[in-house]
């Protein structure tokens, strides 16, 4: 052993903090408030450790985390890296119910199913049935759609006497309701919860304030549940059923559909029967 080193030291295998008694000239630089360079202390094996002290030191995360904020922001928006991720289901949503050839998609669709309606006829007598359409104005849907999205497939019985009206299913508009159907179901899946903060992200998107809202969820959790079709309808799921408390949002999760647009379409489609009719 030469100048207060022991032998391990010169082999490479020293550590800092070891058994051996140190030199005083050593604990003094061990105490000093910066950290003295490998030279000044160790020499040989014993450098390779404080320049990996020196680099933890450098990346540790509190030293991150730490650091002064860009404008007044958090770390977290100061570093892009490290900001926590935005729901994409909802972002994804947001982006369909602005688009313009999705509802031409589902103008499409109507029309289709208005011609499978008339070339079965009259369901009453048989005889041949003519278009009858009115007009709806559908809210919620965004602006250049063709004039005839606004009206509604309704078909006539041309026999004199019988004159029985046929609704045919629609995929643009649920029932009675002045909003289209993708809105009715879509504002209640990104919602799940009705806040003040999330109504009026939906009302600036769609136009639907927070009280319509309400009664929507109402409906499906309440209203929904108890007509003939879902009592029929449930029982086509793998068990167990969607969850009653969760309707929309846990039948919308049972189609696997990609993308978004096709997993909302396989959905409008399953509940054609409840926006059909006959008087």
């Amino acid at each position: 052993m030469t100048s207060g080193q022991p032998d391990h030291c010169k082999s490479g295998g020293c550590w800092p903090w070891s058994t051996h008694v140190a030199s005083p000239p050593v604990l003094l630089s061990l105490l000093r408030s910066d950290i003295p360079s490998p030279g000044d202390v160790f020499s040989d094996g014993c450098t390779s450790f404080w320049a990996k002290f020196r680099q933890r030191q450098e990346k540790s995360p509190s030293r991150i985390l730490t650091r002064k904020p860009v404008r007044g922001l958090s770390p977290w928006s100061a570093n892009p890296t490290r900001r926590p991720p935005l729901s994409h289901t909802s972002t994804s949503w947001s982006n369909l119910l602005r688009d313009r050839d999705f509802y031409l998609q589902l103008l499409s669709f109507d029309q289709d199913l208005a011609r499978e309606v008339r070339a079965q006829g009259c369901p009453e007598c048989g005889s041949a049935v003519h278009f009858a359409r009115y007009e709806r104005k559908p809210r919620g849907v965004p602006e250049g759609l063709p004039e005839a999205y606004d009206y509604r497939d309704s078909l006539c019985c041309s026999a004199d006497g019988c004159r029985r009206r046929v609704l045919p299913p629609s995929l643009r508009f649920f029932g009675r309701r002045v909003y289209a159907a993708a809105v009715f179901v879509l504002a209640c899946v990104m919602v799940s919860g009705i806040t003040e903060k999330r109504a009026a992200v939906l009302r600036d998107l769609v136009g639907v304030n927070i009280r319509t809202l309400a009664r929507w969820r109402s409906w499906w959790q309440k209203s929904f549940p108890q007509s003939r079709f879902w009592r029929e309808a449930r029982g086509r799921f793998a068990p167990p059923p969607p969850e009653e408390s969760g309707l929309p949002a846990s039948l919308l999760q049972r189609f696997s559909q990609t993308p978004e647009s096709q997993r909302l379409l396989a959905l409008l489609r399953f509940l054609q029967p409840v926006t059909s009719a006959t008087r």
